[in-house]
């Protein structure tokens, strides 16, 4: 589940207030969040931002459909799964362990060894309910639009 702290934080008037203006979040590789076109976007915003940013990157990170999608089929498994299990596999769809490509859905990943891409794993870190590290810079997707 999304942390509820995040929700409770004032990253959520942050990301309103971004979106009121048409600013763009963009996830950079190192885990920073830069903002697009800040021109005319108040300083303290800015600084609002800064201020709350691991919240407003998770947040960022939610917003992104590929990652819901991830997120609600994982949630199920976690419904359905045996009291007595920790954890269930979490996988979006069946794929082959296969390098180059995530395990988790298929998709084509950065490396020539299997593992999850950005989706598969913000979705399993949104679950665990873990912070999102770092975005690889070879991230299919490593910007949010908030609209």
């Amino acid at each position: 589940m999304l942390r509820p702290q995040v929700l409770e934080s004032e990253a959520v008037r942050v990301l309103c207030a971004l979106e009121a203006a048409g600013v763009t979040v963009v996830l950079q590789a190192d885990g920073r969040l830069e903002l697009d076109h800040v021109d005319g976007v108040p300083p303290a915003l800015v600084a609002a931002v800064r201020a709350h940013r691991d919240h407003v990157g998770l947040l960022a990170a939610w917003l992104l459909p590929e990652v819901q999608a991830r997120y609600a089929v994982f949630a199920a498994r976690v419904a359905e799964a045996d009291p007595a299990v920790v954890l269930p596999v979490l996988v979006f769809r069946p794929a082959p362990w296969e390098a180059g490509r995530c395990w988790s859905c298929g998709d084509t990943i950065g490396s020539t060894r299997p593992g999850r891409c950005f989706f598969c794993r913000a979705a399993w870190y949104l679950i665990v309910n873990q912070p999102i590290p770092v975005i690889p810079a070879d991230s299919p997707v490593a910007e949010a639009r908030i609209a």
